[in-house]
Formats: structure tokens, C-alpha cells, sequence
């Protein structure tokens, strides 16, 4: 497996602490108490350390014209907004309006009286202003740095934070690859089966390419899979856009929403008139392979062996196209494959016959 994007290894939280640490600790002559904390604040885990490595690198790899001139503890202590007011109400008494406080008013603009204890207005622009410039860096660096390519094996099965954030589950024989761009977050599901739950930015959408069009999320959890000509989205939380790579009657047809506890198949065979958006009995069964439990609603028997092929070390085909089209609804445990394909002629019009090449399903 190679990668481009590492993982993630603090929280949002961690990283907003960070860069009031960072604005504080660059005080020309910081106070013993004062470094004695900001290094108990860095040992105490190791996301925040990680965190605080983030946010100076992106400031040191900042281009001089980016950096906002960050007060000194001195300049935030004697500011005298008070936090018992709007910011906005505030702002309006003020003869002079810096533009770092025009900065504050948007960034404060929903607080109230009751806002932040301590929170002055120079020190909440500054870790705006910083949080930005993470963010601003991040998306350059991961512009235009060449795809991440993620494979498994038959029967594996690992889980990826994404730079940004966002976590993927690639099932077991799957191929996925990652390309982000200043404008866009671009993942190719080539094989197999994954799981996305998407770090929200409305900014910067997250598109995945598969067979038979693209689905774009900007932050949901949904489930694709891919068997031969056929993709299958199911999401669990949020919506998803589908954009099929044919359309009928024109390109300009609107792309099909799926939203939460709804699923989607697009088959390439078949004319997308047929593309239907259906509900779930259960809307996270079919992220359930991922505990080793893998559930099919009317599938046919075909798509069903294809599927479990990435999961079993003994090859599993179907023998004639009459065996293929059956229909099959059920849960198969990873572990039992074998098992449950011994059983298939007691409940299905086939045999099961075990050859040097693996077992092969034949209807009678």
C-alpha cells in the first residue's frame, strides 16, 4: 500500500487549542509559568503536540503577504472589550475600527453576552486568522501532489484518515485511489467495496469516481460498491448527489439525490430509466461488512458470488447463466462462506460442485 495523505492524528479540538497556544506562546518574552504550561499542554497527549507541529509548519510555510501580525500577551490583556456585549454593539461604539476587528465582528458576530470567558477581541481574530492559514496551507499542499493508492487483499480489510480528515473503510480485494486538488477532494473507488464518512467543508466537495458516474458528499457516511458493470450507493447519513455517466433524454438531467437510509444501483447494462432510489430496512446493514457480517437484498446470485469472491481463499464462480440470475437475499458471515455455499442447493435450484479450481455453482 502507498499513500500521499498521512493520517490525522489530533482533533479539530486539539487544533483550535493549538493555535491559541501558538499566538500566545510567540510573545517576545513569555513568562516561566506561562512555558511551563503551554509544555504540560504538549505532554499531556500527543495529538495536541502533533496539532501544535501542524500549526507552525503551515505559519512557517506561509508566504510573508498571509501572515497577519499577531499582538503580543500584552497588547490582548490591555484590549477592552470586555465580552459583556455583541461584538458588533461593541464595534459600533468604537471611533476607530481596526481591520482585525472587522475580522472579529464576522468571525464573533453570533455572541452574546454570555460569550466566551476571557476571549478578547485581538485574541479570537488571531486564532481565526491562524486557523485560516492552517487550513489555506493544507489545501495547497495537497493540490496537485500526485494520487494516494490504497489496495487490499483478498479477505483484508483496513481503515484511513485522509488529511482532511474524513475516514475511509476499504473492504477486502479493493483498489482506491486519492488526488486532491485546491477545488476539489477527487477519490476513485477502481474495485471493491469502501465506506466514507466525509469531513464536512461545503467548499470543497468530495467526489467519488466509479463505475457508472460520480458521487459527490460534502460531509455524510455512505457505502460504495462495486461488482463488474454494477455500483451501488447506500448512504447513512446526510446525501449524496449520483451523477450516472449517461443521462436520458438529454445532459441536462438534474443528478439523483440519495439521502440517508436510501440506496442507489447503476447498472451500465442496463438503460438508466431503470435507475430507481429505494429505502433500506436498515440503513447501516450494508456498512456491516466491516464487521465481518455481509448483507444482500435481492441480488442476484451472481453479483452475490462476485462479491464474496473478495472475501474467500477458496475461488467461488457461478457455472451457466441460469444459476447467475437467481435472486438471493440474506446475511453471510465472512467467516462461513464456504459454509453457506454447501448449504445453497437445500434452498436453490442448484449444485455445488468442488473442483481443483475451486467451487463452482451450476443450476440442475
Amino acid at each position: 500500500m502507498t499513500a500521499s495523505s498521512g493520517p490525522v492524528l489530533y482533533t479539530a479540538a486539539q487544533r483550535s487549542e493549538a493555535a491559541e497556544w501558538f499566538v500566545l506562546i510567540r510573545d517576545e518574552s513569555p513568562e516561566r509559568d506561562f512555558l511551563q504550561d503551554w509544555l504540560r499542554w504538549m505532554d499531556a497527549d500527543e495529538g495536541n503536540r502533533r496539532a501544535f507541529e501542524a500549526v507552525e509548519s503551515a505559519w512557517n510555510a506561509a508566504p510573508t503577504r498571509l501572515k497577519p501580525r499577531l499582538p503580543s500577551r500584552a497588547a490582548v490583556e490591555s484590549d477592552d472589550y470586555s465580552g459583556e456585549e455583541l461584538v458588533r454593539a461593541w464595534l459600533r461604539g468604537q471611533h476607530r475600527v481596526p481591520w482585525w476587528r472587522r475580522w472579529a465582528e464576522m468571525f464573533a458576530t453570533g455572541w452574546g453576552a454570555t460569550g466566551p470567558r476571557g476571549r478578547r477581541v485581538a485574541f479570537a481574530t488571531s486564532i481565526f486568522l491562524v486557523l485560516g492559514l492552517v487550513g489555506y496551507i493544507a489545501r495547497q499542499e495537497l493540490a496537485g501532489t500526485g494520487a494516494g493508492v490504497f489496495q487490499t487483499k483478498i479477505g483484508e480489510q483496513f481503515e484511513i484518515v485522509l488529511s482532511d480528515g474524513s475516514h475511509v473503510w476499504l473492504g477486502a480485494h479493493s483498489r482506491l485511489s486519492v488526488a486532491y486538488t485546491a477545488s476539489r477532494r477527487e477519490i476513485r473507488l477502481e474495485s471493491g467495496e469502501a465506506y466514507f464518512s466525509v469531513h464536512k467543508d461545503k467548499n470543497w466537495p468530495f467526489v467519488v469516481h466509479s463505475v457508472g458516474g460520480d458521487i459527490t458528499a460534502v460531509g455524510t457516511a455512505f457505502d460504495v460498491r462495486v461488482v463488474s458493470n454494477r455500483v451501488s450507493v447506500a448512504v447513512t447519513q446526510g446525501v449524496v448527489s449520483v451523477a450516472p455517466e449517461r443521462f436520458r433524454p438529454g445532459p441536462d438531467a438534474a443528478p439523483l439525490r440519495v439521502g440517508s437510509g436510501q440506496q442507489l444501483t447503476i447498472d451500465r447494462e442496463n438503460s438508466v430509466e431503470m435507475l430507481v432510489v429505494t429505502a433500506s430496512l436498515n440503513p447501516g446493514e450494508r456498512a456491516r461488512w466491516r464487521e465481518g457480517v455481509l448483507v444482500y437484498r435481492d441480488e442476484t446470485l451472481r453479483d452475490v458470488v462476485l462479491d464474496l469472491s473478495r472475501y474467500s481463499p477458496q475461488p467461488l464462480t457461478i457455472g451457466d447463466r441460469t444459476a447467475g440470475e437467481l435472486r438471493f437475499s440474506g446475511v453471510i458471515y465472512k467467516g462461513a462462506i464456504e459454509e453457506w455455499a454447501s448449504a445453497l442447493p437445500e434452498s436453490f435450484p442448484v449444485t455445488l460442485d468442488r473442483e481443483p479450481n475451486g467451487l463452482i455453482i451450476r443450476s440442475h
